[in-house]
């Protein structure tokens, strides 16, 4: 293959590089235009390994690289996708949003937002890359063609532009603000950079400004998290005040909201499966140091499927309380987030709330993670308050994909009566666990029981009244009475 290629349209790039081989033939000629020669002893032998990504001299054994540089750092996207991305983003002189390039390739919105960034790092490479930019010849017609050709056009997306939308910029003293990551109808994270060492991090604000509860809510948020010495949680950098109220800086991750995610495409079995075993090591870790998260779901985990990596932020109600009574519903627990608490949390259940509240939650988390659907969904707050007293559709009758062992395991976090859920979180990985290794091992979920490994560390005292139905029935009867007149006295 020659080591340019004058090509007039994207079309003509997709042809020209429609597999993977030939992506690596280009950039075989590109490395080695007379052919490969050892940078150790010289020898113009080798052996092909691992899918033609890496050369083995046959005399010194020395390994290279074929994808070298900035593409080794590079996601799961196949090359030729690369290759596309590469020259639509040169073609438009680089000004394209990750909307628009995963339009064009037909990624998901979080593998365009990754691509972009990695093109955009070309110019810093210092390996073949930039040869390989410029080994795509564009003349000033395809520019023009493509940059306004069909594709180019923007279509109404619940998915936020890569770019800081057309509103006031939220001015934070020290930080410059580079682009909308997440957004949500009460709170918004920026990828920012730290102006004194160009230090990357992600900022949480607040989309209008904050009322007194808000305020009190982002600086107890602060305080608890500066607490935490977990892995798992996002890092707290600091509290600065801004314009509207005070932003959380936070340490910087690749990942994304598990709910943006979400809403650009399914994770796979496996993958849901590995974010769930990892949120409840979170999980364990957080409840062992005292504290109730009680905000468990969607908006509040970030996740980097390149990775696997799994974060939980959002402390803003936690308490550290073992045990809490919840006589009413908090009012930040409405909108977007009610489908996710627990019936404790609705303050209509007479119960204390504890670490099972949290596995509630985090089982109507893994319920629309598995079926793409909440467990109970309508437009009236009082409905769905009341549906968290009922019981949800099983998984398995709603997505019949999913496999009924998981089903049960959802339906066991999701049980309306804390003593029915899961009591441990060693337990609860257990079951996790054995899922991930069957889906390893033999590619499918089989039956098997739950709750072997559930034993609960501590005793449970049920909140419940068990064995007192005579005297219960008695008291009912008294009830009866006395609202049709009667005066009555009932010892106790």
């Amino acid at each position: 293959m020659d080591e340019t290629i004058q090509a007039h349209s994207f079309h003509e790039i997709q042809e020209l590089f429609s597999n993977d081989e030939v992506c690596r033939n280009h950039l075989f000629h590109l490395r080695w235009p007379a052919g490969y020669v050892c940078s150790v002893c010289g020898s113009h032998r080798y052996d092909v390994l691992k899918k033609r990504q890496i050369l083995q001299c046959r005399n010194c054994k020395q390994q290279t690289s074929i994808i070298a540089g900035t593409l080794m750092r590079r996601t799961r996207t196949p090359l030729r996708y690369w290759f596309w991305g590469i020259y639509y983003v040169a073609a438009c002189n680089g000004e394209t949003t990750a909307q628009q390039l995963s339009e064009k390739l037909g990624l998901n919105y979080h593998a365009a937002w990754r691509m972009l960034r990695k093109i955009h790092e070309i110019e810093k490479d210092q390996g073949f890359l930039e040869n390989l930019l410029n080994s795509f010849k564009i003349s000033e017609g395809s520019r023009e063609e493509v940059s306004t050709g069909p594709g180019m056009e923007t279509t109404p997306s619940p998915i936020k532009e890569q770019t800081i939308p057309d509103r006031k910029k939220l001015e934070i003293p020290d930080y410059s603000l580079e682009e909308v990551i997440f957004e949500s109808n009460r709170t918004r994270f920026w990828r920012g950079r730290r102006q004194s060492d160009g230090f990357l991090v992600l900022v949480k604000g607040s989309v209008s400004e904050q009322s007194a509860q808000e305020l009190a809510e982002i600086r107890h948020e602060h305080e608890i998290t500066q607490a935490l010495e977990i892995d798992g949680v996002l890092r707290v950098e600091e509290l600065v005040a801004c314009e509207n109220g005070w932003a959380l800086i936070l340490e910087n991750t690749e990942g994304l909201p598990l709910r943006k995610l979400m809403d650009t495409a399914r994770l796979d079995l496996l993958d849901s499966l590995k974010v769930a075993l990892s949120l409840t090591g979170i999980l364990k870790e957080v409840h062992r140091q005292g504290i109730l998260h009680k905000m468990i779901n969607p908006f509040n985990i970030f996740v980097d499927p390149a990775t696997g990596t799994v974060k939980l932020t959002g402390f803003g109600l936690a308490t550290r309380l073992p045990r809490e009574n919840s006589t009413t519903l908090s009012p930040q627990l409405s909108g977007e987030t009610l489908p996710y608490i627990s019936p404790e949390q609705t303050g209509r259940m007479n119960r204390p709330l504890d670490y099972r509240s949290d596995f509630y939650s985090l089982g109507a988390t893994l319920y629309e993670l598995f079926s793409g659907r909440v467990p109970f969904h309508s437009r009236e707050a009082m409905e769905i308050i009341h549906a968290h007293i009922a019981q949800p559709v099983p998984l398995d009758k709603i997505t019949p994909q999913v496999p009924g062992v998981l089903s049960r395991l959802v339906m066991k976090l999701v049980a309306k009566r804390a003593e029915a859920r899961y009591q441990s979180h060693s337990g609860l990985a257990a079951d996790l666990l054995a899922c991930v290794e069957q889906l390893e091992n033999q590619g499918s979920l089989s039956d098997f029981p739950l709750g072997r490994h559930d034993m609960p560390k501590e005793l449970q005292i049920a909140s419940g009244i068990y064995g007192r139905e005579d005297e219960i029935a008695a008291l009912e009867a008294a009830l009866e009475r006395v609202s049709q007149g009667a005066t009555e006295m009932v010892p106790v």
